[in-house]
């Protein structure tokens, strides 16, 4: 008989696919296959944890704090604001005299120098306006910033805690796969002995092999979900550490919401772009006003030379008097953006109250959730030892199995759920937001805290502990997996 037994490296301890034919030859006992298998499998287990034992996990600050520092949308956006500083300072220089020399010879080869020297003694608002443009340009170009780092800083929280939602999942796939193997030996027993008709077994071999599609489903989400985590930090995570918990009062939504509004980078850069336009609108509204300028003018023909002083008035009018044509367009187009301002508003108030209902939800449904994974676990074990003496059916069997995968998957998504929803609240509201992240202590590295101060399950608060990497203890993990409420990420040191 042969069977392949394979692992991805690249995929957390326990994500294992055991795709072997279920059906053996009389001659091999199938309790000394599960044996053979189980052993392979412990020792591939041990193998991998101890290639990466030595490999640090990847902490929720760790990977915030590498893609606000590192990430490039982030550094496009400092040379946007490099810019913006270059050209305040051309703006503030307008303020100070300038110089204008030419030199020649005339028509009989003399030397023929001219140096003019010109002071703007008022220029209608032109100057100042510019500079308020281009200050308003800087502090636009700084939201941007904080704008990028807010957007990776999503990303990354997204990607993590879909990491860390798919790992719970493969964990419970993991316990269900290894349960339907045990069960499937269990019932091919009772087959041999012309105790139970074919039709268990071959509905056991079918739920075997829906354990295992679940599990290789899961292998793909955990390879999404950790590309797009490296890609978003720099860093290859092939483990995550779990964050901790912290007090957040995400109660008062009205709080919230206030917040959100105080916070947002994206109203903070419209908030500038409406003064970046105002200011334009000055500088194109001086050119319908003289220029006054003090000049002083030196002139030298061959040896003769002469110095004047005096005030000049220039005025221009544009071509078709279009000057207030263009003070509209601006106006114009500062109306629209006080309009973007109101709509940014009300799609923040919107976002935010989803994030508060998102959380709220899944902190009950944590709490629902825990509470019926115990219970489906007790229902299956009682219908396990019923069946033995002839009182539950087998599909009772398997589908009280199918009732505890399915409430811990759906307590892995609940739990993932209320942390990212936590998450995104404390960013969106400014009580977690870039500079907290680079300028935390190294100490703190993933010990990022992202729970409400609500009553919060204890299966959210719960601390992982290592898991020992020798075979004897992985197998203890994944059978004792069944009767847990949760198993979480396996924490770091």
């Amino acid at each position: 008989m042969t069977f392949r037994l394979a692992y991805d490296c690249s995929q957390p301890p326990l994500v294992l696919a055991l795709p072997f034919d279920p059906t053996t030859p009389r001659g091999l006992p199938w309790s000394r296959l599960a044996d053979l298998v189980h052993k392979l499998l412990y020792a591939a287990l041990g193998l991998v944890f101890a290639g990466a034992a030595g490999a640090q996990p990847l902490g929720l600050e760790e990977a915030l704090r590498a893609a606000v520092v590192e990430h490039p949308s982030v550094a496009a956006r400092r040379s946007d604001r490099q810019a913006a500083e270059m050209k305040l300072e051309v703006a503030e220089r307008q303020r100070f005299p300038g110089l204008v020399a030419q030199t020649g010879r005339d028509a009989s080869g003399a030397p023929n120098t001219t140096l003019r020297i010109t002071q703007a003694l008022w220029t209608g608002g032109r100057i100042t306006g510019e500079i308020d443009l281009a200050s308003a340009t800087v502090n636009q170009a700084h939201a941007n910033i904080v704008q990028a780092q807010l957007d990776i800083m999503v990303r990354v929280a997204t990607s993590f805690t879909e990491i860390g939602r798919v790992q719970a999942r493969q964990l419970a796939a993991a316990s269900n796969l290894n349960e339907h193997i045990r069960l499937t030996e269990m019932i091919r027993r009772k087959v041999d002995s012309e105790v139970s008709p074919m039709s268990d077994q071959t509905q056991a071999m079918a739920r075997l092999s829906q354990a295992k599609a679940d599990l290789n489903v899961l292998q793909a989400l955990a390879s999404k979900a950790r590309s797009s985590l490296n890609q978003s930090t720099g860093k290859i995570a092939t483990e995550i550490v779990r964050p901790e918990s912290r007090m957040f009062d995400a109660n008062d939504l009205d709080r919230l919401v206030t917040a959100a509004l105080a916070y947002s980078p994206v109203l903070q850069r419209l908030e500038y772009e409406y003064e970046a336009t105002t200011a334009d609108m000055a500088v194109r509204r001086s050119a319908a006003f003289p220029q006054v300028q003090m000049r002083v003018d030196h002139n030298r023909i061959g040896s003769v030379s002469n110095t004047r002083m005096y005030v000049a008035l220039d005025v221009q009018t544009g071509a078709g008097f279009s000057v207030m044509a263009s003070v509209r367009e601006a106006q114009a187009r500062r109306d629209a953006i006080q309009s973007q301002i109101e709509m940014v508003r009300r799609e923040t108030m919107d976002a935010i109250a989803g994030d508060w209902a998102d959380l709220q939800s899944h902190l009950q449904q944590s709490a629902n959730l825990t509470a019926r994974v115990a219970s489906t676990t007790a229902v299956y074990d009682s219908f396990v030892r019923q069946y033995s003496v002839g009182r539950k059916g087998w599909n009772d069997v398997l589908n009280a199995q199918l009732e505890v995968v399915q409430a811990r998957f759906q307590l892995a998504d609940a739990e993932w759920g209320a942390i990212l929803s936590a998450l995104r609240l404390q960013m969106f509201t400014g009580e977690l937001t870039p500079d907290d992240v680079m300028h935390s202590p190294a100490t703190q590295t993933g010990r990022l805290v992202v729970v409400s101060t609500q009553p919060v399950p204890s299966a959210v608060l719960v601390e992982p502990k290592p898991l020992d990497p020798s075979p004897s203890s992985v197998s203890e993990a994944v059978k004792g997996h069944r009767s847990t409420p949760e198993a979480p990420v396996r924490k770091g040191q």
